[in-house]
């Protein structure tokens, strides 16, 4: 949120389906802030009738039925929308955002779509909330590759969009278009980029293997003032008096170690069986997790239903809230 503030975003969209209570709180400060915004995640209903679990076979657990919430529900009144995940940090060599995607835009102006590299990082970072730091967090981010120029190796992209000119989209990419003449176009990761900080590890956890990376071409902490953003972070728990709330976070991951023995033995049903055509999807939402007793917020949605004509139902979004669980943070 902090990268977000130094750029001078207008406003963050944050969907939720399950979060840690803690990490709900601190959210919920950056909304009274006026920089984030809380929605609940969309999810299908699920009639007891079916014979399936209609959210276990949604393309990416409905990631793209929430983009596409976002990109409608600001079509009409933004300027520039960026799909990019939690784990993200969209980094430019400009002063905000806002000039560097107004650039893109001038320089090509047929496209409606613009894809930006995803760099894969990690981040030597300590284990307790209490003692983290956005400026440590940044100054020691490099890659998970032994490489030495940003433009050679990333993961699937993330892109942002001139919202009037687009229709749909996927996680990683425009689909369709509101006019033929228009296009998608690729970024220079010299000048915009994102660092996929998904496989963190902790300074209290011996790993050599970071010995061995090479920090990024254009080091992160050269383009962005890091110290700048430790100072807004350290005054923005100050200024709320949340340290409290840091205090209470949990320091241990209570689903990982599950999901990543799930995601092995998916991946390796998939390579044993390459030809079989599964009759289910494989995804996270079929692996078997810990009970875990943890403070969780829960994104709840209702429905009604109406037959409308014999064995036809309609059902019909009508509400959705956010309810606390202390029977941890799963929904499926």
């Amino acid at each position: 949120m902090e990268v977000f503030r130094y750029y001078e975003a207008d406003l963050v969209v944050a969907m939720v389906e399950t979060i840690v209570t803690e990490i709900y709180e601190l959210m919920k400060y950056y909304e009274n802030d006026g920089l984030l915004k809380i929605m609940p995640a969309f999810r299908m209903n699920s009639p007891p009738q079916l014979d399936y679990i209609p959210n276990h076979e949604a393309l990416s657990l409905n990631q793209e039925s929430n983009a596409h919430a976002c990109l409608y529900e600001y079509k009409e009144n933004t300027d520039f929308i960026a799909f990019i995940d939690y784990d993200d940090i969209l980094l430019t060599t400009h002063i905000n955002y806002f000039d560097n995607f107004k650039a893109l835009s001038a320089k090509m102006p047929t496209a409606g779509v613009f894809l930006i590299n995803r760099l894969p990082a990690i981040s030597k970072i300590d284990s307790y909330p209490t003692s983290f730091s956005p400026s440590r967090l940044i100054q020691y981010m490099k890659y998970q590759n032994e490489i030495d120029n940003v433009t050679k190796f990333h993961t699937p992209t993330k892109f942002f969009v001139i919202p009037h000119k687009v229709a749909t989209i996927s996680i990683h990419n425009g689909l369709a278009m509101e006019k033929s003449y228009l296009k998608k176009v690729q970024t220079d990761s010299n000048e915009l980029f994102i660092t996929h900080v998904h496989n963190d590890y902790y300074s209290n956890e011996n790993n050599d293997s970071f010995a061995h990376l090479q920090t990024f071409n254009g080091d992160p902490s050269k383009i962005i003032n890091s110290d700048h953003i430790n100072e807004s972070f350290t005054n923005f728990l100050k200024n709320n008096n949340i340290k409290q709330i840091y205090q209470r976070l949990p320091v241990k991951k209570h689903y990982i170690n599950d999901l990543i023995k799930c995601s092995i033995k998916m991946r390796r049903r998939v390579m044993q069986h390459e030809h079989r055509r599964f009759n289910f999807c494989l995804t996270h939402a079929i692996c078997p997790l810990s009970d875990v007793k943890i403070s969780c917020i829960i994104a709840q949605l209702k429905y009604a239903s109406h037959e409308i004509s014999k064995n036809v139902i309609w059902h019909e979004f009508s509400e959705s809230y956010f309810d606390k669980s202390q029977n941890g943070c799963l929904i499926y």
